[in-house]
């Protein structure tokens, strides 16, 4: 897992570097990895956890709390600034932040570990140890995903002194997770069609979105520690496949072979409705050089077979051959 992937985070970190007590920061990162970090509580300047080791022990870190002076100052100074604002707006902590800070002297991010008040209760004499340490790098986790997080142990609410002023950032909230058994069909009472085969949208006329899509997430993203991007794309790609097979179940009118249909593309989809396995053919039509889709029953494409010879087998298409020889 990596810890600091944004500036703020790695400002967090900072407060670690320079001490190293018989290499307790990297067996304090090894129990960051390694979930022993099994609680962790922001309450105003403080953070409260609770780390598993020999026992459970009990971490406590506070902050110095930005004074009433403190936050005017830094409140008035963004109010002033369009484009810190519209940072903002889209939650994100802009960089200058920090030179205003340091114009006036106020320390946003701690420098060294000793201006973060820190307890821990286990044995060890260092301060910070393995305990406290882990906490720190859960912690940059917080921090990068929501820089926010920090001022709030300043016990400066950003976005409520920004309302003082008419300026309102829409706030974030959670959204309910589908529970896994809401997506699987329920065997003895089958989807209907006038609840919903007739309601399906034509996805044929949808734009691919997907290269869009897959260009908001950048090389490495805060809430995954591998490639999102090659997950996601899988996703949309295996997911594509499924909503055009819906597309084709529900739109493909039912025809009779004939010779010609030799050269088609088959392929067999399972209709949820009926419980049935369904037989798609897809061909070229020369005059409008489109893709016509349409279905036929076993029993048609049985009969072909009987009228092609095997020694033209192999000029025909693959899926003809392929159900040729297994049907």
């Amino acid at each position: 897992m990596n810890f600091g992937l944004t500036w703020w985070g790695k400002k967090w970190l900072n407060a670690l570097n320079n001490i190293d007590f018989e290499n307790r920061l990297p067996r304090g990162k090894s129990y960051a990895n390694s979930g022993k970090v099994i609680s962790i509580e922001l309450k105003n300047n403080q953070i409260f956890a609770k780390v598993k080791g020999t026992n459970i022990y009990n971490v406590e870190l506070k902050l110095q709390p930005f004074s009433k002076k403190e936050k005017e100052l830094l409140i008035q100074n963004l109010i002033q600034d369009s484009y810190l604002l519209s940072k903002l707006i889209n939650r994100v902590l802009p960089e200058e932040i920090l030179e205003i800070a340091k114009k006036h002297q106020i320390k946003i991010f701690p420098e060294k570990w000793n201006e973060i008040k820190m307890q821990c209760s286990c044995p060890d004499w260092a301060i910070p140890c393995k305990h406290i340490a882990a906490v720190m790098y859960i912690l940059s986790k917080e921090i990068d995903q929501n820089p926010f997080a920090f001022f709030e142990l300043r016990n400066f609410y950003i976005f409520d002194e920004l309302k003082k002023y008419n300026i309102e950032i829409k706030s974030l909230h959670k959204e309910t997770i589908p529970n896994i058994k809401d997506f699987i069909l329920d065997l003895d009472n089958p989807i209907k069609k006038s609840e919903i085969l007739y309601q399906l949208p034509d996805f044929s006329k949808l734009s691919d979105m997907k290269e869009i899509i897959l260009s908001l997430y950048g090389k490495e993203t805060l809430f995954f520690h591998k490639s999102f991007n090659e997950i996601i794309y899988k996703f949309y790609s295996f997911n594509n496949k499924k909503i055009n097979n819906v597309y084709l179940l529900y739109n493909a009118k039912n025809i009779h072979l004939n010779q010609e249909d030799r050269y088609a593309d088959f392929e067999i989809l399972y209709d949820i409705n009926s419980l049935n396995e369904k037989l798609i053919l897809k061909q070229s039509d020369i005059e409008s050089k489109k893709e016509k889709i349409a279905s036929c029953t076993f029993e048609h494409l049985e009969k072909l077979f009987l009228t092609t010879e095997i020694k033209h087998l192999q000029n025909y298409s693959q899926s003809f051959i392929a159900l040729y020889r297994t049907l």
